[in-house]
């Protein structure tokens, strides 16, 4: 009897730090929006780097089934594209923004369980198991230009939007008139493209008001109609402040306007001297795939470091996960009623997997967001942009 025990033990002990081995070549899939570019370079950058450096996978590589590029409004095409994929056999699949799309490709990899690794600011408030969504969750955003404006100790806001539904993401400001010191908040959308026609008129409006404190929900590449318009009313002085909710504060260039007196406050994931940023750009690298940059841009936009985190975060967790668990790659049809065997298990995983990325510590919690993250606060000086 003791023995047979005895002999149990030794086989547990054995099974239970036993090491599966990675597939030669590990598949994955991927489809972006058409004018989401940032993100499919940044994508193929990372799997390139990943390949040609042994850090992570030391016997295997990870091959892209596809690349697939979609109108974001053409969901009946990203449903057909993402089978396609499927049918070949992929361990996860990634994406950028790809609203409304996303919610046809999300059930899709849902229904089969497949790992659906994103960078999206979609309002997700429910826990979505197979979703991994590596952009911060909109409460940690709003909570962050929140606490910006409360510091500042405004009492006076004007918000200042493109679009009505990016209202969702800013919901701490729109709390501030019931706290204690009854901010008084006004809200205003931009209509249409940037031009005379279009946002001149609402910007002289705000001129008018006297209004002087603003939040700029406006695109990155956007900002610098915006504030040519606003100085042009007259919205542009060393009176007015604005907090700006693009991450990419470093890349706008503010040349045309830095000679006049202005404050402009924002937030960014990384500063241009960060080490993991100059990691990024490694120029010793053995692979001929360029670095995801707009042209004549020198800093890193924030969508395309957030796809080179996600892809970078599923390797190293790939690699942890099959020290306890096996992995098959299973081709499927999308009308299966067998969903992948490892997709559960490997999704789970990844909700509990924590990494260090360029935009920080990348981690989930309870509900699987992102809501744990680290921003600094920067302002425009004469020189450029720099940390406070």
């Amino acid at each position: 009897m003791a023995t047979t025990t005895s002999l149990m033990v030794i086989l547990f002990y054995i099974y239970s730090t036993k090491s599966f081995d990675l597939p030669r070549e590990i598949y994955i899939g991927a489809i972006f929006d058409t004018g989401d570019t940032l993100s499919r370079q940044a994508f193929e950058y990372a799997v390139a780097k990943i390949n040609a450096q042994s850090q992570i996978f030391t016997q295997s590589r990870i091959v892209v089934t596809n690349i697939d590029l979609v109108d974001a409004h053409d969901s009946f095409s990203a449903y057909k594209m993402v089978c396609a994929q499927l049918q070949k056999g992929i361990v996860a699949l990634f994406t950028g923004r790809l609203s409304p799309a996303l919610e046809f490709v999300s059930s899709l990899t849902r229904q089969l369980h497949i790992p659906l690794l994103l960078s999206s600011p979609d309002p997700q408030t429910k826990v979505e198991y197979y979703i991994i969504n590596v952009f911060p969750h909109y409460t940690a955003t709003s909570q962050a230009f929140s606490d910006i404006i409360k510091f500042q100790q405004w009492d006076e806001l004007a918000i200042i939007t493109e679009h009505a539904e990016n209202l969702h993401y800013l919901q701490d400001l729109l709390k501030l008139t019931s706290d204690n010191n009854q901010m008084k908040v006004t809200v205003r959308q931009l209509r249409g493209r940037p031009g005379r026609d279009n946002w001149h008129p609402l910007l002289q409006q705000l001129q008018e008001t006297g209004i002087s404190k603003f939040l700029v929900d406006v695109s990155t590449d956007h900002l610098d109609d915006f504030f040519q318009h606003a100085k042009t009313v007259g919205l542009v002085g060393p009176y007015y402040d604005f907090v700006l909710t693009s991450l990419d504060v470093s890349v706008v260039k503010w040349q045309r306007i830095l000679y006049t007196l202005v404050n402009i406050t924002g937030l960014q994931f990384f500063g241009r001297e960060d080490p993991a940023v100059d990691e990024f750009f490694d120029s010793n690298n053995y692979f001929d795939v360029n670095p995801p940059l707009v042209t004549n841009e020198r800093s890193l936009r924030a969508s395309a470091a957030l796809i080179y985190d996600a892809v970078y975060f599923f390797a190293r967790a790939l690699s942890k996960f099959v020290e306890q668990h096996p992995l098959n790659i299973t081709k499927l049809t999308c009308d299966a009623q067998t969903p992948w065997m490892h997709g559960s298990a490997l999704s789970h995983f990844f909700k509990k997997f924590e990494a260090n990325g360029i935009t920080g510590k990348i981690k989930f919690d309870e509900n699987g967001l992102r809501t744990d993250v680290s921003f600094e606060v920067v302002d425009l000086a004469a020189d450029g942009v720099q940390k406070v």
